[in-house]
């Protein structure tokens, strides 16, 4: 028996509307919406499994079998509807990355978890700029970081626990997302913009999701206000897990494009996350900020940095050594 739940997954992950599969397989668009409703199942139903399969490219056991079970809400660094099917097929994908490590998970041990406390929603609501640098500095002593740059995050966040899936999804406007499954926090992130400091970026902000946000209910992140709050904490933690403020501190001695050029080769953050960060630690005043911001965009270095092409990007690795044992 065709499951909906599976057969909506396979559907987001290939990015194939119902419109699309009605087509494909010569069937009206009200028959696909009623085998995801799970009304009744296709007519000749081991031939359309087949066909269906062929379509979506994946194993009839699979369309069949059970339910992938449920996650916690999934989020998004991109809430625009342009990248609405790119995130639908992101989360499709890496819910099936979830139930692939789970399957090996009676042969392979996984890291434990390694994360400081998980927030409860009334818990998140209290949060304040203090709290979340305090949760980075948590994090940063957990994983014995000390106040060092983080020579690879990506891998310091796999023996953290937390199950990375990379790949270039073709939607650039949507950097990455996160959830938890079955207490195993998982992690998904666009590499269509190629840049080492923005995939470190977007990772440790997806950290924090995990830790702060994981029972924010759905309703609640679609509220613009309660999106633009969440997306602010996860940046303001995601600027100090990488970069401590006490240390970007007695690092700026003056602030300009060479100094700040020379702090990124070091941290592997950004120019425009450093410039940020300087300006919220009134590092830098206004005349001086608008000068730099300028000259970046001049410079075209808004998109790609100097040293972008230097800078290494980080890959996950657990994934990739379960499948090959």
């Amino acid at each position: 028996m065709l499951n909906p739940q599976r057969l909506e997954n396979a559907m987001n992950a290939r990015g194939i509307t119902q419109v699309a599969l009605a087509s494909i397989l010569d069937v009206s668009k009200s028959t696909v919406s009623k085998w995801l409703k799970g009304d009744h199942n296709p007519r000749n139903t081991n031939e359309r499994l087949e066909d269906i399969s062929k379509v979506l490219n994946v194993p009839i056991e699979w369309l069949v079998a059970e339910d992938l079970g449920e996650t916690s809400v999934s989020f998004f660094r991109s809430n625009t509807s342009s990248t609405k099917i790119g995130r639908s097929v992101a989360e499709a994908r890496l819910k099936w990355a979830a139930e692939i490590l789970f399957s090996f998970s009676e042969w392979v041990d996984y890291p434990e978890v390694n994360l400081p406390k998980v927030y409860s929603y009334k818990e998140w609501m209290k949060l304040d700029d203090e709290d979340i640098i305090k949760i980075a500095n948590d994090c940063r002593k957990l994983w014995r970081l000390d106040d060092r740059p983080i020579s690879d995050l990506m891998f310091t966040c796999e023996m953290a626990g937390i199950c990375v899936i990379q790949e270039e999804l073709g939607y650039p406007k949507m950097d990455g997302l996160s959830f938890w499954y079955r207490n195993r926090p998982f992690i998904y992130l666009n590499t269509d913009k190629d840049s080492a400091c923005r995939g470190r970026f977007n990772l440790a902000h997806e950290v924090f999701h995990l830790i702060a946000h994981k029972e924010v209910p759905e309703s609640d992140y679609k509220k613009p206000a309660v999106y633009k709050l969440i997306e602010s904490q996860a940046n303001l933690f995601a600027s100090e897990l990488i970069y401590p403020s006490n240390q970007f501190v007695s690092d700026l001695i003056y602030p300009s494009i060479d100094s700040l050029l020379i702090l990124k080769r070091k941290w592997k953050l950004s120019l425009a996350a450093l410039l940020f960060k300087a300006q919220n630690l009134e590092l830098v005043d206004e005349v001086r900020s608008t000068n730099i911001w300028r000259t970046l965009a001049r410079k075209n270095w808004k998109k790609v940095e100097p040293y972008d092409e230097e800078i290494p990007l980080e890959t996950p690795i657990l994934f990739r050594q379960v499948i090959d044992g």
